[in-house]
């Protein structure tokens, strides 16, 4: 009796961990970030989420490849030209990068952020 509550006890607090795959909720399926409705210029958007995506590979010894900015923005925006991100979707990102404890499902598409409302179209001009 005592061993199968164990074996349940075991097999629970294995689905509540936090390893690295369970950032994304264990399936690796997409992280989509939460807003703030805050517009965030896309040159600075872009080194942020960037620069917290190197920093979770190097901190945790991770060989991986992105694109450099803009270009690892522009996977997330179907190759519209997207001029301003959603400024909480940039942060909660980041974060969910940080709390990646392996490099398993860590990549740069695996959170999602959101561009700011109307902020993608017409080039209006930008390269």
């Amino acid at each position: 009796m005592r061993v199968a509550q164990a074996a349940s006890l075991l097999a629970l607090l294995a689905s509540c961990s936090s390893s690295a795959s369970d950032a994304s909720g264990g399936a690796l399926q997409p992280y989509v970030a939460s807003t703030n409705g805050v517009a965030m210029d896309a040159d600075v958007a872009c080194g942020q989420l960037f620069d917290a995506y190197q920093g979770s590979l190097g901190r945790l010894g991770c060989t991986g490849t992105a694109p450099l900015c803009p270009g690892f923005l522009k996977s997330f925006a179907n190759s519209a030209s997207c001029l301003t991100w959603d400024a909480g979707s940039i942060d909660d990102c980041a974060q969910y990068y940080a709390r990646f404890t392996s490099c398993d499902g860590l990549s740069p598409t695996q959170c999602v952020p959101s561009p700011a409302a109307a902020a993608c179209g017409a080039d209006a001009g930008h390269d």
